[in-house]
């Protein structure tokens, strides 16, 4: 029923992407405010690292709805997004496991 009901929204989550994406600097801002992400992201590197980032989306796992996947996708291609990623990668991509 959960994956039914996920499926079913897509559109509607695809259609707010498309309007967040118009918004200058959305994610930076939604994220900074957020009080547990904006407690954690106090150093002015961290700021500039968030502002880079135009875009992120979930995606869920079509065989376990509790797992998912967050794209980051910055312009220009940053390594500050995360420390792992290549200096010419755009998308970091994350896996978290549901409990």
């Amino acid at each position: 029923a959960e994956r039914h009901a996920q499926l079913k929204m897509t559109p509607v989550y695809e259609k707010r992407r498309a309007i967040v994406k118009a918004i200058n600097k959305f994610w930076p801002v939604a994220l900074m405010n957020h009080p547990l992400i904006g407690m954690h992201a106090q150093h002015a590197s961290d700021q500039a690292a968030l502002s880079y980032l135009e875009d992120l989306w979930l995606v869920r796992d079509t065989a376990e709805s509790r797992c998912f996947t967050l794209e980051f996708v910055s312009t220009p291609p940053r390594t500050h997004i995360c420390g792992c990623a290549r200096a010419h990668a755009s998308r970091v991509t994350r896996t978290k496991r549901g409990r």
